[in-house]
C-alpha cells in the first residue's frame, strides 16, 4: 500500500518532468482519498532552461491539468499542482494511475511518463474467512466462519445449486445448523456480516455442499448369469435398506438384499434362487436388461440400465440323433439301399423320432430344426411327435458329405447333430455318333454308335448299365421317323452298338437322333448325312470340274497354244 509516489517522464537533453503525489486525506464515510499532486521540471541539462509547453496531467483517468502555453522550464520549475479525489472500491482498496506529458524545446509533446500505485486501503468491511459448510445428515448442514473485525449482526441464505434465485437472508441460528434441506440436493450457501464501526455489510463467497442422500444404487454392471450382478450402494450413514434388481423384460425381481452394507453387493445375486429367477425372466432371449432399486423408508431410488446374459453352456438345448434316407423310390429300387445317394437324383430325407427330439434348458422352449447339406437348407418346425421324411432336396455333387441338423430353442441357442453320407457320382450316358456314306457318295450309309455310362458301383456291385439305344432319322427339315432299337453291348462303363447300314438317297441330306438310356436317365446325340458328293465330275459348261467337292477351273489348251 502506498501513501505517496512519483515518476519521471522521458527527457530532452537531460531535462524532464517529474510527477509527485501524496495522500492529503482519507474519508471512511465516503470511501474516498484526496491526494496532493505536482508536476515540476527536473534533471541537469545542456541548457539552464528550455522553452516548454504544452503540458497535460491525467490522474485516475481524469485530466487534472492541460495547458497549451509555453514557459521557461528550469530544474525545479513548478509547472502545475493541485488535488484529486479518488473513490475506492467497496472493500476500501484502490489502485490508481497517473500520466503526464509535455513538449520540451518543441512545439509538440516529446516527453511522457506514467505510474500506478495501490492506495492505502480505507477500512470498510469486515473480512469473512474460513467459511465452511459441513455435511451432517440427509436434511441439514452445519456451518462455520471467522471475521477480522467486530461484527454486530450476521445472516445466511442458500439456493439450489442449479438455480439463479437466492432465498431471503435469515439470521444465523446460534446452533449453527441449517435445516429443512432436500436429501442429495446440491446447495450454494452464503453468509453476511455487518461491521460494527462502519455498519457496512460483507457477503461471503459461495460455498457448495450436498446433504447426504438416502441410500441409493450408484453403479451396476453387465453380468453373466451365475457370476452375479455387482451393484454399488451409497449408504454413508449406515441405514438399513432393501436392494432389488429387477428385470426390465417382465418386471420380476431377479435378486434381492436387505442390510446396511455400503459398497458393492454381489454374492446375493448368484444364489440358486436368483439364478433361476434370472433365467426365467428371459425365456426367449440370451440377454436382458435390468435396473436396481434401493428402498429406505418412503424413499425409493432406482438406477438402470445393466445387461445380464445367459451362460450358453448351461442353457443350450440337447440334441444328438436323427435318421436319414434316400426318399426317391426310383433310385432306391435300383441301388437297393436307401442309405446311399446318387448325385442329382436321390432325395435326401431326414426323420426325428419323438424319443430323440431336442430338450431345452433354463425355461427356454423348443422352436425348430434346420437340416442342411452343402447348399441344401430346410427349416423344420419343432414337434412333440415324430417328424418323418422331411425332404431337404437333391444334392448335385458327389463324395462324402456331412448332413447336419441343428436344433434351435426360443433363445436362438442351438445344438448340432450330424452324420456323414456318401453321394455316388452319376452322369447321363454319353453318345458318340458316326454317319458315313460309302465313298461319301453312295446311298449305302453306315451308322456307328458308342459311348460311356456311369457304372454306379456300390458294395462292389455295378448298379447301372445301358438298357437301350435307339435311333431315328428324317430328311433334313422333314418329319422324324419312328425310333428303332440298336443292339448294344455293355462293358465296364463303355458300350458299343452293332453298326446299322441304311440306304439313303444320295441326292438328299438326312438328320439323325440317337438316344441312349440307362437305368436312371437318357441322353441324346445327333448326326447329319449330307448329300452324296462324287470324287470327280465335270460341269455342263465344260469349263469347271470338281474333285472331292472342290471347284477346279479348266482352260482351253488349244487356245493357249
Amino acid at each position: 500500500m502506498a501513501s505517496s509516489g512519483s515518476f519521471n517522464t522521458t527527457n530532452y537533453e537531460g531535462r524532464y518532468l517529474k510527477f509527485s503525489w501524496s495522500i492529503k486525506s482519507q474519508s471512511t464515510s465516503s470511501n474516498k482519498t484526496v491526494i496532493n499532486w505536482s508536476l515540476k521540471g527536473a534533471g541537469s541539462a545542456v541548457s539552464t532552461w528550455y522553452m516548454a509547453g504544452p503540458f497535460k496531467v491525467v490522474v485516475n483517468g481524469s485530466t487534472v491539468y492541460s495547458s497549451s502555453s509555453r514557459i521557461t522550464l528550469y530544474d525545479g520549475t513548478t509547472v502545475a499542482s493541485g488535488t484529486a479525489t479518488i473513490s475506492h472500491n467497496n472493500d476500501g482498496t484502490k489502485t490508481f494511475s497517473a500520466s503526464a506529458k509535455g513538449a520540451i524545446y518543441s512545439s509538440s509533446y516529446n516527453c511522457s511518463g506514467s505510474g500506478s500505485w495501490a492506495l492505502t486501503s480505507i477500512p470498510r468491511y469486515a473480512t469473512i474467512s474460513n467459511f465452511k459448510v459441513s455435511q451432517r445428515d440427509e436434511t441439514s448442514v452445519t456451518y462455520s466462519y471467522s471475521t477480522d473485525a467486530t461484527c454486530d449482526s450476521a445472516w445466511y441464505r442458500y439456493k439450489l445449486n442449479s438455480s439463479s434465485s437466492w432465498g431471503s437472508w435469515t439470521s444465523l441460528p446460534s446452533n449453527k445448523i441449517i435445516t429443512g434441506l432436500t436429501a442429495g440436493t446440491k446447495y450454494d450457501f452464503q453468509v453476511r456480516v455487518r461491521r460494527q464501526d462502519s455498519q457496512l455489510t460483507t457477503d461471503s463467497g459461495t460455498v457448495s455442499q450436498t446433504p447426504y442422500d438416502y441410500p441409493k444404487p450408484t453403479s451396476l454392471n453387465d453380468f453373466v448369469i451365475g457370476e452375479g450382478a455387482s451393484v454399488n450402494v451409497y449408504n454413508p450413514l449406515g441405514r438399513t435398506y432393501t436392494l432389488n434388481i429387477i428385470s426390465d423384460n417382465d418386471n420380476s425381481v431377479i435378486g434381492t438384499y436387505t442390510g446396511t452394507y455400503a459398497g458393492i453387493i454381489n454374492n446375493e445375486f448368484k444364489t440358486a434362487e436368483a439364478i433361476d429367477a434370472q433365467y426365467e425372466s428371459i425365456p426367449n432371449s440370451n440377454s436382458g436388461t435390468y435396473h436396481a432399486e434401493v428402498i429406505y423408508g418412503s424413499s425409493t431410488k432406482t438406477l438402470g440400465t445393466g445387461t445380464y446374459s445367459t451362460n450358453t453352456t448351461d442353457c443350450s438345448p440337447s440334441f444328438s440323433t436323427f435318421t436319414y434316407k434316400d426318399n426317391n423310390s426310383s433310385v432306391t429300387n435300383i441301388t437297393g439301399n436307401n442309405q446311399v445317394f446318387v448325385k442329382g437324383l436321390s432325395i435326401i430325407s431326414v426323420s426325428i423320432a419323438s424319443a430323440n427330439k431336442m430338450t431345452t434348458q433354463k425355461y427356454a422352449t423348443p422352436v425348430s430344426y434346420t437340416a442342411s447339406c452343402e447348399n441344401l437348407n430346410k427349416s423344420i418346425a419343432y414337434s412333440e411327435n415324430n417328424i418323418t421324411n422331411e425332404d431337404i432336396g437333391v444334392i448335385n455333387t458327389s463324395g462324402l458329405k456331412r448332413l447336419n441338423i441343428r436344433a434351435y430353442d426360443s433363445r436362438g441357442n442351438s445344438a448340432l447333430a450330424y452324420q456323414d453320407i456318401t453321394i455316388y457320382d452319376y452322369v447321363k450316358p454319353t453318345v458318340n455318333v458316326t454317319l458315313k456314306r460309302l465313298n461319301d457318295f453312295e446311298e449305302q450309309t453306315t451308322l456307328k454308335v458308342s459311348g460311356t455310362y456311369t457304372r454306379l458301383t456300390i458294395d462292389n456291385t455295378d448298379k447301372n448299365n445301358i438298357m437301350t439305344v435307339q435311333y431315328r432319322y428324317r430328311e433334313k427339315g422333314g418329319t422324324w421317323g419312328s425310333w428303332t432299337n440298336m443292339s448294344v453291348t455293355n462293358n465296364a462303363g463303355n458300350y458299343t452298338c452293332t453298326d446299322v447300314v441304311l440306304a439313303l438317297d444320295n441326292e438328299k441330306a438326312f438328320e439323325f437322333e440317337i438316344k441312349a438310356t440307362d437305368k436312371f436317365d437318357n441322353n441324346t446325340g445327333t448326326g447329319i448325312v449330307n448329300v452324296g458328293v462324287p470324287i470327280f465330275f465335270i460341269s455342263n459348261n465344260q469349263k469347271t470340274c470338281y474333285i472331292n467337292g472342290k471347284e477346279i477351273i479348266m482352260y482351253d489348251v488349244i487356245d493357249t497354244w
